[in-house]
């Protein structure tokens, strides 16, 4: 486990509730550059992208009505990020 991505995927649950989105965290296997910047103890997160399924199948698809929520909780949920951190409310 690692508190400061803990603390992170909580910050984007927020996020998306103060949007009126609705996500959750969940660990999963797969690789990605992820997995050593969480290694390292750096606040790390993945796929935020767009709703879909089958990843990396020939049938992998996006739900193209979930795009503009994702970039609106992936902009929004960064800048408050950085913000909460630049006025010291964050301890990551």
């Amino acid at each position: 486990l690692n508190p400061a991505s803990d603390a992170l995927a909580q910050h984007f649950i927020d996020a998306s509730a103060r949007l009126g989105l609705e996500v959750g965290a969940q660990p999963t296997g797969g690789g990605s550059d992820g997995n050593f910047t969480h290694q390292a103890g750096i606040p790390t997160i993945d796929a935020l992208g767009p709703v879909g399924g089958n990843p990396h199948t020939t049938d992998e698809y996006i739900v193209a009505s979930t795009l503009v929520d994702r970039v609106a909780l992936t902009s929004y949920g960064i800048a408050s990020w950085v913000e909460a951190w630049e006025t010291g409310q964050k301890g990551e």
